[in-house]
C-alpha cells in the first residue's frame, strides 16, 4: 500500500469514528420516542454498527490476502523471466558450442583426408619407375606422419 492510499483510509476510519459518535448522541437525545422504542433503535442501530466493523475487516483481510498473491504472482513472472533469459543464454552457448564441434570435426575430416592424399602420394613415388630420390621423399613423408602422432615434425632444410 502507499502512503496515500494510508492517508485517505485513516481520514475515513476518523470520519466514521465522529458519525458513530453523533449517531449515538443522537440516540441518546431522542425524546419522541418511548424508552421501549428507544432501546430497540439503539440496539438496531448497534447490530448495524457491528455488522459494518465486521464486514470492513473481512474486507481488509480479503486486501491483504489479495495483495499476497499480486506479490507472489509477480514474483513468480519475475522468476520465470530469469529462467527464460537462463535458457536463451545456455541455448546460445549449446549452439555455439555445437557449432565449434563441428568446425573441429569438419577440419579433422580435412586433415585426415589430406593425410590420405599425402600417404598415397608417397606411395605412388615410392615405385621402381621413380628415381632414388622419391623413394627417399617417400620414406620421410612416411615417418613425417608417423612421427605427426607425437608432433614432432621433422626439419626442412636445402638439402631435403
Amino acid at each position: 500500500m502507499t502512503a496515500r492510499t494510508m492517508v485517505v483510509r485513516r481520514a475515513r476510519a476518523q470520519l466514521r469514528i465522529e458519525q458513530r459518535d453523533t449517531l449515538l448522541g443522537l440516540l441518546a437525545r431522542l425524546g419522541t420516542l418511548t424508552p421501549a422504542e428507544q432501546a430497540l433503535l439503539a440496539e438496531y442501530v448497534l447490530v448495524e454498527l457491528a455488522a459494518s466493523d465486521e464486514l470492513r475487516r473481512a474486507v481488509q483481510g480479503q486486501q491483504r490476502a489479495l495483495q499476497a498473491v499480486i506479490d507472489q504472482t509477480r514474483a513468480a513472472e519475475a522468476a520465470i523471466v530469469e529462467v527464460e533469459q537462463d535458457r536463451d543464454f545456455w541455448k546460445e552457448l549449446g549452439q555455439g558450442a555445437r557449432d565449434a564441434e563441428l568446425r573441429r570435426t569438419a577440419e579433422r575430416d580435412a586433415a585426415k583426408s589430406a593425410v590420405f592424399r599425402v600417404r598415397a602420394f608417397a606411395a605412388d613415388i615410392d615405385t621402381p619407375s621413380w628415381r632414388a630420390p622419391g623413394t627417399e621423399v617417400a620414406a620421410r613423408i612416411r615417418v613425417a606422419l608417423n612421427d605427426d602422432d607425437q608432433e614432432q615434425p621433422l626439419p626442412i632444410t636445402k638439402e631435403n
